[in-house]
């Protein structure tokens, strides 16, 4: 098993982010050309015309079983006859509720009136405008462009913590005397994210689930709240990000330190601190292939508190060992020590 190191995350971020941006496209391509089509349809002349056919067809695969309404009907535009079997522009459901309900709606015989395009005749549908199943396909595709901007923007971050090398990705801000590392917590537009993407995968999967209470109405509805209520989320997360912010301050005129987070929030002098670490958590995110692992390494500062009992306090959880690395050895350089070793064994070392 491998670890993935910064500049593979990286590649890997950007690789995946351009499939899944690709493929989401497509699909949001042809999604929304079919809901185009199906607009403009609303003002094509009509005709009447009749059902010569109306069945399910049965498809069965190694992934299972879809239903296929098959509707004929045959139709006149200025004396020429003509046939076709569209009725409607994109249909995406292959249930076989949704099956039985189009050839029950459109029964052998039955006169309908047909749509038809005048510059092309042939083109011709029997369900015009943007239905519940439009908006059900909109909602089921809206978490994977979720993801896909998701991302991209853990694309862009990753870039910028690679200019931050020397520290592992974290911002380090020199002011005088004092030294200041800021740690983010979880972007809002993550939050945000998830909220738009979530949300839009469970209206989708109840509508085809022909929950009675998921109308056309009520999606439309959804439409407009998902998004808001992902800015909302993405705003409140970022607001709450700023009032609980993390940061190591040290003060090397005073030669103190300072966590404004966590169980620990008053002055530490140095000479308390021992030794710099990192703790690993025992279980791992493995990916399906079982090559990567994404370790959770926390480094962690270790010092004695005024009661003469050892303690630690714990910076910010870094997905890789290079980028722990990269902290303990930037931190260790200001505070005079050497990564999980101790003053008095320096000192040691230094005497001999």
């Amino acid at each position: 098993m491998a670890r993935l190191k910064n500049g593979e995350m990286t590649k890997f971020l950007l690789l995946f982010a351009s499939i899944f941006t690709v493929t989401t496209a497509v699909f949001v391509v042809i999604i929304t050309y079919n809901g185009y089509r199906q607009i403009k349809a609303k003002n094509y002349p009509t005709v009447e015309g009749v059902v010569t056919s109306s069945e399910i067809e049965r498809h069965q695969d190694s992934d299972g079983t879809t239903y296929t309404a098959i509707i004929e009907y045959r139709y006149e535009v200025a004396g020429e006859a003509f046939e076709n079997d569209v009725y409607r522009f994109g249909d995406w459901s292959s249930g076989h509720s949704h099956a039985k309900a189009i050839t029950k709606r459109f029964k052998k015989g039955k006169k309908v009136a047909v749509h038809y395009d005048a510059d092309d005749p042939q083109t011709a549908v029997l369900i015009v405008g943007l239905q519940k199943l439009d908006y059900t396909i909109g909602m089921f595709i809206l978490p994977f462009a979720m993801i896909s901007i998701g991302a991209w923007i853990a694309y862009v971050r990753f870039l910028t913590a690679k200019r931050l090398k020397q520290t592992g990705g974290i911002k380090v801000n020199h002011k005088g005397d004092e030294v200041v590392a800021k740690f983010t917590s979880f972007p809002g537009i993550y939050l945000g994210i998830a909220v738009v993407g979530v949300g839009g995968m469970t209206i989708a999967l109840l509508s085809l689930l022909e929950v009675e209470t998921i109308t056309l109405e009520w999606i439309k509805l959804m439409c407009i709240v998902l998004p808001a209520a992902g800015i909302v989320v993405t705003l409140l997360k970022t607001v709450w990000n700023k009032v609980t912010a993390k940061k190591l301050t040290i003060d090397l005129y005073r030669s103190r330190l300072q966590a404004s987070f966590g169980k620990y929030r008053e002055w530490i002098d140095l000479s308390q601190i021992i030794r710099l670490g990192k703790e690993i958590k025992d279980t791992h995110a493995r990916a399906a292939s079982n090559t990567i692992v994404i370790f959770n390494i926390t480094p962690v500062i270790w010092f004695v508190n005024d009661r003469g009992v050892e303690e630690c306090i714990k910076l910010r959880p870094v997905l890789n060992e290079s980028a722990a690395e990269a902290w303990n050895t930037y931190l260790a350089g200001i505070l005079k020590l050497e990564p999980e070793e101790s003053r008095d064994e320096q000192v040691d070392l230094e005497a001999s």
